[in-house]
């Protein structure tokens, strides 16, 4: 299927995409060439007048589009309105997507390496087992998404938000979260390693398990205030001054403390408070 065909069938009601392939020719699937582009988006807004609403039952909205096991590959449509779009499996490597609304869409185990996602608005998506290498989503909403299990080696996470997303077992080396709010994200077992967290807000983030050797939390705020309650889950990561009050701070919270030299981040060995050493 080619782009323009897309956006006909699109205009025409057709929602059922799932397993198409869009070929034309072109590295870059431009549906925003197409004459009637503008015709579409206006389309799509209506299908979800005002604010797209706040969805979380078991069965997506009627209007939804579904593209599960797509290949959608180089789609250039920055600023897309797709709402709960399904898209479960489906292929969005080097997709330019910039400014989209994908809120509350189900990408499980969809592909979006190298894809660009600034600005997104991604809202309690299904990320889950997703794969985002390299992955630019530099102030993109993340609040609340599922995307655990998910691959985000060396995307970028600039000043995104994250709030309260479940974010376990990610494979995140190299991964830049410089500025993000991660309030409230649950980590756990994640690998870290070589990640930049400068600037991130870790408020009442879970750190459990974590890999971060080498990874690089120098100015990192509200570190106090995660739940640590394993002083190796910081092994090998580099701290400033601040975050290892913070840190000790944070672990003796939970009743531990830390057992490594001051001027070092821990190196696993903790004592629960009062225990003798």
């Amino acid at each position: 299927m080619t782009a323009d065909e897309l956006v006909i069938r699109m205009i025409n009601g057709e929602r059922d995409f799932r397993r198409i392939a869009l070929q034309d020719g072109r590295e870059r699937q431009d549906l925003t060439i197409h004459p009637s582009y503008a015709k579409l988006d206006k389309y799509l807004h209506s299908l979800h007048p005002g604010k797209a609403p706040d969805f979380c039952g078991p069965q997506p909205p009627q209007e939804t589009f579904n593209f599960s096991r797509a290949q959608l590959d180089g789609l250039y449509a920055p600023g897309l309105f797709l709402p709960y779009i399904i898209a479960q499996g489906c292929s969005f490597r080097g997709a330019v997507l910039d400014g989209a609304t994908l809120s509350h869409a189900h990408l499980r185990g969809a592909g979006l390496e190298g894809a660009s996602l600034c600005h997104a608005n991604l809202y309690q998506a299904d990320l889950h087992a997703a794969f985002l290498d390299d992955a630019v989503l530099d102030e993109a909403d993340l609040d609340r998404v599922e995307i655990h299990g998910a691959n985000l080696l060396f995307a970028s996470l600039r000043w995104a938000s994250l709030r309260y997303a479940c974010a376990s077992t990610l494979e995140a080396s190299g991964a830049d979260f410089t500025g993000a709010d991660l309030t409230g994200i649950n980590l756990e077992y994640s690998v870290l390693e070589g990640a930049n967290f400068s600037n991130a807000d870790m408020s009442r983030a879970k750190m459990l398990g974590l890999n971060t050797a080498g990874a690089d939390f120098r100015g990192i705020k509200n570190l106090d205030k995660a739940f640590i309650i394993d002083g190796g889950s910081l092994d090998g990561a580099k701290l400033d001054e601040q975050g290892r009050r913070d840190m000790a701070a944070a672990l003796q919270q939970h009743g531990y403390c830390p057992m490594s030299h001051p001027n070092q981040a821990p190196t696993g060995v903790m004592a629960k408070a009062g225990e003798q050493t």
